[in-house]
């Protein structure tokens, strides 16, 4: 079966308006289809996948630098060259995949939110107590779960690589290029994956009595 970023399912339910949105039924089946279409395994596997094909990718960069650098015999130098732009070819492609997987999970948890919040915020249904506890319950499906602690892995790779970095400023060396890539790959992969969660957790949350309460007080 073939892989598409947004399943054909779930486009007339992208970017609703309000009042589509708190319709209780249309909303119910949205989640269903979007929850299913953002939340499923293929986009996390090609997630991994490309984000594990631009760091490899990226070590073109110091093979690209070492060919043009040092006392090395042509063979050498020529084959470390045809390597390193190998390596930035996968890199490209993965960067691709990375963009194309952030942007178009952008536009589904989006909709997804605005979908969750829709009835709430119509009046059509009203927050519990018990929605309290349903919002906490939403991080810890697998889906969720594992982007949240992907995202997390990739912040400690972001840093690990910004200190790798700066070891390699106090003594330049062909790697030094690949470390920053390191460091944006990780931190930009990061940031996305936590800016999802937290969008379709606020989602959830108009379902929360608690959460509008405080967040009602304190706008007064």
């Amino acid at each position: 079966m073939a892989f598409h970023l947004i399943r054909a399912e779930s486009r007339p339910y992208l970017s609703p308006d309000p009042e589509a949105a708190g319709e209780r039924s249309r909303a119910q089946r949205a989640v269903e289809v979007l929850g299913a279409d953002y939340l499923r395994w293929s986009r996390i596997g090609f997630g991994l996948l490309a984000f594990v094909g631009s760091v490899v990718g990226a070590s073109g960069s110091s093979a690209v630098i070492d060919a043009f650098s040092g006392d090395r015999s042509p063979v050498v130098s020529a084959f470390a060259g045809v390597t390193g732009l190998a390596l930035l070819a996968v890199l490209g492609l993965s960067l691709w995949m990375l963009i194309a997987l952030g942007l178009s999970g952008r536009r589904l948890v989006r909709s997804l939110a605005a979908w969750l919040a829709g009835p709430y915020r119509s009046g059509r249904l009203a927050p519990s107590w018990a929605g309290w506890l349903h919002t906490r319950l939403l991080m810890f499906r697998p889906g969720a779960f594992v982007r949240i602690a992907a995202a997390s892995c990739a912040a400690l790779f972001g840093a690990y690589a910004t200190y790798a970095f700066f070891e390699t400023v106090a003594a330049p060396s062909a790697n030094l290029v690949m470390y920053g890539l390191w460091a944006i790959i990780g931190f930009v992969s990061s940031v996305v994956l936590f800016s999802g969660s937290i969008r379709l957790i606020s989602g959830r949350a108009e379902a929360d009595r608690v959460w509008r309460t405080v967040r009602d007080t304190a706008l007064r």
